[in-house]
Formats: structure tokens, sequence, C-alpha cells
């Protein structure tokens, strides 16, 4: 019973900050007062994996010199600095294949976890920029594979909200059989 409680609360968090998140990404498209950000080119984003080092998740550019111990080029995340590797953060993958911001062939699942990674990156690191190219025109606008993003991400929202209310209106049961007792089968109550 503690366990699907726990599992309900925390899928209903979660749950709220993507919802969040995603709202704030939408109202930031569509806001025409968005704070001018610096945008990146690729090549601008590559030089900076040495004394300063910025790293781009779906286009987003954040300066994570403050942890060198994960990404100079003696850290463990190293691979990251100076470009963007989305696919990689659900692959975890190092090679040229892995190392793209190109997420074709992932499922909905997947583009959402690589989005639960921007959203951890928002928090941690200041975003000082967009990188021009996939995610964001040359105008710093979102583009059409950010929004296919946000569709997967609520794609999976909309089903996890609905694992919610499926699991409410059905409780979970549990069994046990002993030689002394017999067989026994009980549900969680229904809220």
């Amino acid at each position: 019973y503690k366990w699907w409680l726990v599992s309900f609360v925390l899928i209903i968090i979660i749950s709220f900050i993507v919802q969040r998140q995603i709202n704030n990404d939408n109202n930031n498209n569509n806001n025409n007062n968005i704070k001018s950000e610096r945008l990146f080119s690729l090549d601008e984003l590559q030089t900076f994996t040495k004394d300063e080092l910025y790293l781009a998740i779906l286009g987003h550019v954040f300066n994570v010199t403050s942890a060198p111990r994960f990404y100079s080029s003696t850290g463990s995340y190293k691979f990251y600095t100076g470009r963007d590797a989305s696919r990689s953060f659900h692959t975890g993958g190092t090679s040229s294949e892995d190392l793209t911001d190109d997420l074709t062939g992932l499922t909905d699942e997947d583009i959402a976890g690589v989005y639960g990674w921007l959203t951890f990156y928002k928090k941690q690191y200041p975003q000082i920029g967009k990188l021009i190219g996939r995610y964001f025109d040359s105008n710093g606008k979102l583009t059409e594979h950010f929004n296919n993003v946000l569709t997967s991400v609520n794609i999976i929202e909309k089903e996890k909200e609905e694992k919610a209310r499926f699991e409410k209106q059905w409780p979970p049961c549990n069994s046990e059989w002993s030689r002394d007792a017999g067989r026994r089968v009980w549900c969680t109550e229904k809220r």
C-alpha cells in the first residue's frame, strides 16, 4: 500500500513539474517580451570547452563552468561541452551517433526523458542562450523540432494522468498463500 501511495504522489509531482515547464516554454514562445538571450552558432559553441564550459540540450545553452569536475577536459561528462548532445542524454552513449541533437527514432517516452534533463539543467545551471539550428531558428524562435518535443512530452504526461486515474479507479491487489492460513487476496481501497 505504501509503495503505491508513494508512486502515485511521485507521478503527480513529476506531472505537475513537467506541465509547468511545458507551459513556461509555450508562454516564452508566444511572448513578444522575451528577454534577449545570446544566440550561438555551432562553431561558436564548440569554442567553449576549456576555460568557460558551455553545453546545449534541446538547443538551450547552459554555462556549466561551475562544475569542472564533470565537464572539464578531465571530467566524466567532457563530451557534452561545446555541443548539443541531446540524444546522448537518453542513450548514455559517447559515439558520434549519440553525441548529436537529433532525436529521430526515439519514442515519445525517450524524448520526454531528454526533456526531463533540460528541466534539470534549467534548475542547476544558468541558461545563457540558444543554439541556432534544430531547435531554434536564427531569430531565437522555437522550431517545429522543438514543438515536436513538446508534443511528445504532452503525450507522455497525458498517459501518466490516465494511468493515475485508472489506478485510482482500479487499485492494485495483492495475494499471499501460507500452509496455515491458505490463500488470501486483498486490494487497496478506492479513494
